[in-house]
């Protein structure tokens, strides 16, 4: 493990690598993002900062690169209720603070945005967004090579905001499914409620699916790539202080429609726009709960292959967890705040 100096003035809420993981950005309370790269030098773990500027009027809470095809960009999101997209200028000199432009400001959230996150490349150019007035928003940019305009393309309350909640209580997160053959989805955290969301034969996007169980605020969801895989994994981090993951087994069609007519969600209204035929796709079943951390639970995020979960908690902590082939998960390794790694049996 390397530590470098970021040179925040207060906390950091996220840090997210490029796809090629080169270049990494950070957001803080400091109400900046910075962008690094990583020292091309043979054998250097160094990473050299690219740019430092004021993003948004509050604290910035995420921050998330697009795909490499459709240019270096990020996008911010923060307590001042705004998303913003900055695209690089490459002419402007490093550490100008000039040299990320910002494109595009989606200002129609009515509270924090806590979340955002950019759909799989062969979906388009397009970012959802989740936050505390408890709306997910999905937008689209109208010509991908051109950032400045973007339709919002969905929007639906998934929660009620809560009258009297404290900001710091309240979470908000997303995942979007990354399969090339599954329908257009992601999974949606709001409080303590967590839905799938997905694009039905009529184009338009219903809340489907629940993942139950969640007695806290969820912190974060995770989609895991499929890799060929006949079932889908989705993870989630919660205030309750427990990692789970979901497994999500394709019905047939009349196994969906059976569904739909007798065994619909109770909590779940049976409207035009959340239930439309055929759309309850999957068998829900939690294959994973585990309580290892005995602390909040932050962070869940997959490896490329969607084989390792790690996790990260407020027991300053991260632990992998593998599943055996056809058997369950379990924790295989922990890394400690003390840069120490062990095995979970140590």
């Amino acid at each position: 493990m390397h530590n470098f100096n970021t040179n925040h003035e207060d906390l950091i809420h996220d840090v997210s690598y490029n796809f090629y993981g080169t270049r990494l950005a950070t957001c803080s309370s400091d109400q900046t993002v910075k962008v690094f790269d990583l020292d091309e030098s043979a054998d250097s773990t160094n990473w050299i900062l690219n740019d430092s500027f004021k993003a948004h009027e509050a604290s910035v809470t995420r921050v998330v690169w697009a795909h490499p095809e459709f240019g270096q960009v990020i996008a911010t999101c923060s307590f001042d209720r705004t998303i913003k997209i900055f695209q690089e200028v490459d002419h402007e000199p490093r550490t100008s603070g000039r040299r990320w432009k910002r494109v595009a400001v989606l200002p129609d959230s009515r509270g924090p945005v806590h979340d955002i996150s950019f759909a799989p490349v062969h979906l388009g150019l397009k970012l959802a967004a989740n936050g505390a007035d408890g709306t997910l928003r999905i937008y689209e940019a109208i010509e991908p090579h051109n950032l400045y305009y973007w339709s919002l393309v969905f929007e639906k309350v998934v929660v009620p905001e809560p009258e009297g909640a404290r900001e710091a209580d309240a979470s908000y997160c997303l995942s979007w499914c990354g399969s090339k053959y599954a329908p257009e989805q992601l999974v949606v955290g709001s409080l303590s409620r967590c839905y799938i969301f997905r694009k039905s034969s009529d184009d338009k996007y219903a809340q489907c699916e629940e993942l139950p169980g969640h007695t806290g605020s969820l912190r974060e969801v995770a989609w895991a790539p499929s890799m060929g895989r006949s079932f889908e994994l989705v993870a989630t981090a919660c205030q309750d202080e427990k990692v789970r993951i979901f497994k999500l087994s394709p019905k047939s069609d009349l196994e969906s429609s059976q569904a739909l007519v007798s065994s619909a969600p109770d909590r779940l209204p049976q409207t035009a726009d959340t239930v439309p035929t055929g759309d309850h796709k999957y068998d829900v079943e939690l294959i994973g709960e585990f309580d290892d951390h005995k602390a909040q639970v932050w962070r869940v995020s997959w490896n490329v292959t969607g084989t390792v979960l790690a996790s990260a908690g407020d027991d300053g902590r991260i632990r992998l967890w593998k599943s055996a082939y056809s058997g369950p998960f379990q924790c295989m390794s922990v890394i400690s705040a003390e840069n120490k790694c062990s095995d979970a049996t140590d």
